[in-house]
């Protein structure tokens, strides 16, 4: 290949990483939605003001304490594998809470919520580090 295909392939390359990391950091701001969709999240499931406080601070746990996992993981195993993780992750969480909110599924107590807020945090911070 001459110089000039090797240079417009570099920049499409480039130009999709940037794209899809700009992707990912955009994604990974979901933890912060809890205050939209909670009160809602809180009257349909008749929580307590403490247990929608829980159930919103576990996303940041999550966030927030797998940061120093996510960015050893980024440098050991790359970011596809944390890309996969963050997308099957916030696929699963926000589906979870989806099916629990229209009552689909049952949760045998409020804390199986958190649970699931855990994964948004964890899966927002595989997204952040892969970026």
């Amino acid at each position: 290949m001459d110089a000039v295909a090797l240079r417009s392939q570099r920049h499409a390359r480039r130009t999709v990483a940037m794209l899809g990391a700009c992707l990912a950091t955009t994604t990974a701001g979901t933890v912060y939605l809890f205050s939209t969709y909670g009160p809602a999240l809180s009257h349909r499931l008749r929580l307590t003001s403490t247990q929608s406080n829980v159930v919103a601070i576990s996303a940041n746990y999550g966030l927030l304490l797998s940061g120093p996992f996510f960015g050893w993981a980024a440098d050991t195993v790359g970011p596809r594998v944390l890309s996969v993780f963050a997308a099957l992750g916030s696929f699963t969480a926000f589906s979870s809470l989806a099916y629990t909110y229209s009552g689909a599924w049952s949760v045998p107590h409020w804390l199986v919520l958190a649970l699931y807020m855990v994964l948004v945090g964890l899966s927002a911070q595989a997204a952040n580090m892969a970026a």
